[in-house]
């Protein structure tokens, strides 16, 4: 096999493989149709040296629109309403959490009070017993 039959898959591929997907559909039916036409790739095809660029404003747009276009999915599919109600259900079960959470701290300090309480009493029990006893 010459290169003349070789390079047809690899352009193909090249393709493929290609980050400048636009209009690749139209280039690939191109090509192909030169290539087994026997015309081969056109000079102006292989001096192009593709530019690409985008800038922040063009990266937005395209963020915000695949944000739409989701939410517009879930909406439709009725996702939305669902996911709405678990963001509710998971915010009132964190703030139950942390309402039991400062109840259990509390109940810790009224604990520890207690105990020191106690120790409080059984010195003054403990001195005054040994008080009265010498």
């Amino acid at each position: 096999m010459d290169s003349n039959h070789l390079w047809p898959a690899g352009g193909i591929i090249a393709i493929l493989l290609s980050p400048f997907v636009p209009a690749m559909g139209d280039r690939l039916v191109g090509w192909l149709w030169r290539m087994f036409g026997g015309e081969g790739t056109p000079s102006s095809q292989r001096e192009v040296v593709p530019e690409v660029g985008v800038n922040a404003g063009a990266a937005q747009m395209i963020r915000d629109a695949v944000r739409e276009g989701i939410e517009e999915g879930f909406a439709t599919d009725g996702r939305v309403s669902q996911l709405t109600e678990d963001v509710r259900r998971q915010r009132e079960q964190i703030q139950h959490l942390a309402a039991e959470n400062e109840r259990l701290r509390n109940d810790v300090r009224s604990l520890r009070n207690d105990i020191r309480s106690l120790q409080a009493s059984t010195y003054t029990i403990t001195s005054t017993i040994t008080r009265h006893a010498g």
